[in-house]
């Protein structure tokens, strides 16, 4: 711009061309305009009211001095609109410096003035400001007084205190938190007891220090043994409901010993024992490896034994058969009477007493 200045001859102050530039905001375009009309207007500077007093009525949240730099840029012929269009344009700037530093566009020395402004109001309040003054932007087109508007937009975001909003309450949470500054690590001390009824620290009250709890150890053997039910309540679903009914049998040198109630449930637990010793790795802190034993089943209450009938000997047979046999006890056999087999023609006459056999006449 100072070639510009030197290759047309103009006659420009220092204030004036750091006006020129603050106008511009990096636009080479903007800043030639805005050089055109200082030229125009004899070279020197006007009085006009920076953004940057706006920025820092929003910092310091002093709603007076905002509305004092209000008045004072409306009473030198500022209009209400592009005011607000000013200092939401210094806002991006601010915006910009935080999040993406790479894409201010602006000289050096104002570069570093806006990034200490946008760290001194926060992330936060820089986005509120941005969305506050872009909503009144909306409704000053029908608006019938547009300074009304904006005074109203600044102490919103000046007072924050006294905003119930989402973003003033982020806000707030966000200067406690900056100004807290306590080691995450040390354990929270807890206040002395109060007196509801006095509002007074009690007689003997003590505050309370939290005291970390111990760390739990890797499990032993022995542990590992006795509170296998426990152990298997932390594994995965599918792992956890194919154990549940495994049973430790025993654990020595890193090599966990279960049981299995069959052959069946024995590979289907098989299939997940690489994501259980890993887990149980993990637990102990040292190698672990499952081993199977065989299944064993329960013995299924037998039959009581018959009893085995007496087997005669061959003495006794003998002594049997040749026995004194008395022949008062013989019975004599019936006697039968025998009969010829009667034709079929008989046994029908008996089947069907009454009926008459009638003999078929010869064809002749």
């Amino acid at each position: 711009m100072r070639w510009v200045i030197k290759d047309s001859n103009l006659k420009v102050s220092e204030a004036a061309i750091a006006q020129v530039l603050t106008q511009g905001g990096g636009s080479a375009r903007d800043t030639l305009s805005a050089l055109e009309l200082v030229a125009a207007g004899g070279g020197e500077a006007d009085e006009q009211l920076s953004p940057d007093e706006f920025v820092e009525a929003i910092i310091d949240r002093d709603p007076g001095r905002a509305l004092g730099a209000t008045a004072a840029a409306i009473q030198r012929g500022a209009d209400p609109r592009m005011l607000a269009e000013e200092i939401v344009r210094q806002l991006r700037e601010c915006f910009l410096s935080l999040m993406a530093p790479d894409l201010v566009q602006l000289p050096e020395q104002r570069k570093i003035q806006v990034g200490d402004q946008a760290r001194r109001m926060g992330a936060s309040t820089v986005v509120r400001a941005i969305e506050v003054l872009g909503e009144i932007l909306i409704e000053m087109r029908h608006a019938p007084d547009a300074r009304l508007l904006i005074e109203v937009a600044l102490v919103k975001l000046t007072s924050v205190n006294n905003a119930n909003d989402n973003s003033s309450l982020i806000a707030r949470v966000e200067r406690l938190e900056a100004g807290i500054t306590r080691d995450a690590s040390a354990p929270i001390v807890r206040p002395a007891p109060i007196n509801a009824t006095t509002g007074k620290v009690q007689l003997g009250g003590k505050a309370t220090v939290a005291v970390a709890a111990p760390s739990a150890g890797p499990l032993s053997d022995e542990q590992l043994v006795a509170q296998w039910a426990d152990v298997v309540s932390g594994f995965k679903a599918l792992a956890r409901a194919v154990f549940s009914a495994v049973s430790a049998v025993s654990c020595i040198d890193g090599v966990l010993t279960v049981s299995a109630p069959n052959d069946a449930h024995q590979r289907k637990a098989q299939e997940h024992v690489v994501a259980v010793e890993a887990q149980l790795t993990s637990i102990t802190g040292r190698k672990i490896t499952i081993a199977f034993s065989a299944p064993t089943a329960k013995p299924s209450a037998a039959a009581p034994a018959r009893a085995k009938a007496p087997v005669a000997t061959d003495e006794q047979i003998a002594e049997a058969v040749f026995e004194d046999v008395d022949p008062s006890q013989l019975t004599s056999a019936p006697t039968t009477k025998s009969t010829t087999t009667s034709s079929v023609e008989e046994q029908l006459a008996k089947a069907f007493p009454g009926s008459k056999l009638v003999e078929k006449p010869k064809k002749k």
